[in-house]
């Protein structure tokens, strides 16, 4: 017999709501042998009444988080997810066949994953509709505008190297006229910077060890620094342009303004429709709430 694989750790959560949440296996039934898979749909594994095709497995990867999903576009670990799968759907139909599905307990836990999973679901359907507009950033940009101060701040890239002789003949080539993008990108060890040349971004107090920092903050416009040891290697600095105290504009922020905005209006309103639908539905709490919280006749805000 052959050996079966271990279940991926990042497929738990998903073949636990598996057994526990039938909407999302039943959902999967449209592939059984009496519905018939399409010439193009190629069939990627088969059990005794249960065919499963590639569609099928996009499918079941959409029901998991963004970083399951980026995992599975790898080939071995789709390979992998399909046959845990299928072991999945195996072991299912033996607790069927077992009676599990009627025992009085896991109804009732089939009931509570469904009223929740239906909850989160409408919740996050009805959330992704927001948007923020231009006029939203510019107002709260406007009233917070003291979140976006900062200290001086500086323009940094790095080359790090495994040897001071090999800093130091980089800096003799780079005082010489030598491209520090273009060494960076060849023979940098900071994966982190070295595609993009070295650059590290701009950089404010506190945000690098102590060493770095003092040289980095120390160097003039333009100024490549000497060889720094640092418990990674060693770093040559170089400082592309400086800022004194003041405040990030909104062009500098705005990608990531409206980022957050955007979370920030999708949590309210999934909030705001929580309460709607407790008020809605007569909700009523028959016990006295804590000192601080809400009034027990009232409906409890959603964290």
């Amino acid at each position: 017999m052959t050996r079966l694989m271990p279940i991926l750790p990042f497929l738990a959560a998903l073949f636990l709501a598996a057994a526990f949440f039938p909407l999302l296996a039943q959902s999967q039934e449209p592939s059984e042998a009496a519905q018939g898979a399409p010439q193009e749909d190629k069939v990627v594994a088969e059990m005794d009444g249960y065919v499963l095709t590639d569609s099928d497995v996009d499918r079941l990867v959409q029901t998991l988080g963004p970083r399951a999903q980026q995992q599975l576009a790898d080939p071995e670990k789709r390979k992998q997810f399909i046959r845990s799968w299928m072991e999945v759907k195996a072991l299912a139909r033996e607790a069927e066949k077992a009676g599990v599905d009627q025992d009085e307990a896991f109804q009732r836990a089939i009931d509570i994953r469904r009223t929740q999973a239906l909850a989160d679901y409408y919740r996050e359907k009805v959330s992704q509709q927001a948007t923020v507009t231009q006029e939203e950033m510019e107002t709260y940009y406007q009233e917070n505008q003291e979140l976006f101060r900062h200290p001086v701040m500086v323009r940094l890239s790095t080359i790090l190297v495994g040897s001071q002789e090999e800093a130091e003949k980089i800096v003799a080539d780079l005082r010489g006229g030598a491209d520090f993008a273009q060494i960076a990108q060849v023979r940098s060890k900071d994966m982190r910077s070295r595609d993009r040349g070295g650059f590290m971004g701009w950089i404010r107090p506190g945000q690098l060890e102590a060493a770095m920092e003092q040289v980095a903050f120390g160097l003039e416009e333009g100024e490549i620094s000497d060889p720094l040891r640092t418990v990674r290697g060693w770093h040559i600095l170089k400082v592309d342009g400086k800022r004194p105290p003041g405040y990030l504009t909104l062009d500098d922020i705005r990608d990531t303004l409206a980022q957050q905005l955007l979370q920030l209006k999708r949590k309210q309103e999934a909030e705001q429709m929580a309460r709607e639908a407790a008020e809605k539905y007569h909700v009523q709490l028959h016990f006295e709430m804590e000192e601080g919280q809400k009034d027990p006749e009232k409906v409890p805000e959603r964290n």
